[in-house]
């Protein structure tokens, strides 16, 4: 019985694209589905000098982290030139590149990526844009045969005018900490009566490129499949140091107010999206919180984790003295006992650091701001608060011989 054999064309970017229709017709044998590479000409004359990678335009996002570190490329590729593709002439083709970033790259934080960099080649122009879908997953694992989490995804819509050129993508997306990014390129090849495909030279890599297609015989990732190597790049920024900030704002205390005048106040609550420890990857900066009330004495503000684990900020301090305003907790900070509203300054929480206190306890999740109003007579509200973190960085270990 007799099953369709499509090709795997790897076509260099040099010549004229005539005659390029010609040389994608299928064959037909006896044989079951295989890949055969083929090599095809296009025109690069036209071609700038290839920019070098993360050069290409970028667009802010508007990630609400704090700090960052500057934007830096990620990429396996020794050049940027775009001078080949390799497509298979039906179905969905599959690029994709893998990024150890604690290992390959020295990125021991969660990694912010802005945008994903990828060449651009084509066989066959239909007149119309074409799909390219960018997805960017984190991994655990090792590819193929990992867990990947689909972080982010976009298109981009390509043109002839895009030949032969590297072109950026805005995205947005996190990366945990310890876990590898894999970033992936679709294409429908012929869905839109033309043949494009992401651009790749000869120059090397430092890590394999990886292609699927299924209608060609390869419905898993493969290493093997493609003579020349993929310009995939990834720009994004090293998480630094970030914040999150508690919500509702503006509750009463107590949460029962004015009916109530003691008991406790709705929480605040901040939800931390990245991963990683206090104590091995992260410590607690400083949290910050503003409280109007009559009488502070009334007042107990405690710290509480995702797990639970609770640390009393302030414990019935200032007696009859009014709020606390621009109150920042700091391990290290001035005695709050001795102190006196409006709390105006930084304070070492009461119940001890912040660093014993939630040693082990995974960031990720809600933590929250807790407010008891211990005695009637007096209410407020609660304005605000935030939490700061930073991360550790990694120690360095110098051995010497003998």
């Amino acid at each position: 019985m007799k099953k369709s054999t499509f090709k795997i064309l790897t076509v260099f970017l040099l010549a004229s694209v005539m005659g390029w229709a010609q040389q994608l017709q299928t064959t037909t044998g006896q044989t079951e589905n295989t890949t055969q590479i083929q090599s095809i000409s296009i025109d690069n004359t036209q071609q700038q000098q290839p920019m070098a990678a993360g050069t290409a335009t970028l667009q802010g996002d508007g990630y609400n982290y704090q700090i960052m570190s500057t934007p830096q490329v990620i990429t396996h590729s020794n050049s940027q030139a775009v001078n080949s593709i390799s497509i298979c002439g039906s179905g969905n083709n599959s690029y994709y590149r893998v990024f150890d970033l604690d290992d390959d790259f020295g990125i021991t934080t969660d990694f912010h990526v802005s945008a994903a960099e990828f060449g651009i080649g084509y066989v066959t122009d239909p007149g119309v844009p074409v799909p390219f879908t960018v997805n960017v997953y984190s991994s655990t694992g090792t590819f193929p045969n990992d867990t990947r989490t689909l972080q982010a995804s976009a298109v981009f819509m390509a043109t002839i005018a895009n030949s032969t050129a590297v072109v950026s993508v805005p995205i947005s997306a996190t990366i945990p900490l310890g876990e590898n990014l894999v970033y992936e390129i679709v294409i429908n090849v012929g869905s839109t009566g033309g043949q494009y495909g992401v651009g790749a030279n000869p120059a090397g890599e430092t890590a394999p490129s990886w292609f699927s297609a299924p209608s060609c015989g390869i419905p898993s990732p493969s290493s093997t499949a493609l003579s020349s190597d993929l310009v995939m790049n990834i720009v994004g920024n090293e998480i630094l140091a970030f914040s999150e900030c508690g919500t509702p704002l503006g509750q009463p205390i107590p949460a029962g107010a004015p009916g109530d005048t003691s008991g406790p106040m709705t929480p605040s609550v901040a939800t931390v999206v990245a991963s990683g420890v206090v104590g091995p990857n992260y410590y607690i900066d400083r949290v910050e919180m503003d409280i109007t009330h009559t009488w502070t004495g009334d007042l107990i503000v405690t710290l509480a984790a995702p797990d639970g684990t609770e640390l009393l900020l302030s414990v019935e301090n200032g007696d009859s003295d009014d709020n606390y305003t621009n109150t920042v907790f700091q391990d290290g900070g001035a005695d709050i006992t001795t102190a006196s509203g409006p709390f105006t300054g930084t304070f070492q929480p009461e119940g001890g650091t912040f660093a014993n206190a939630f040693n082990g306890v995974e960031v990720n999740g809600n933590w929250e701001l807790r407010v008891l109003d211990d005695a009637n007579g007096d209410i407020g509200t609660f304005n605000n608060f935030c939490i700061y973190f930073i991360p550790n960085e990694a120690p360095v270990i110098t051995c010497t011989t003998n």
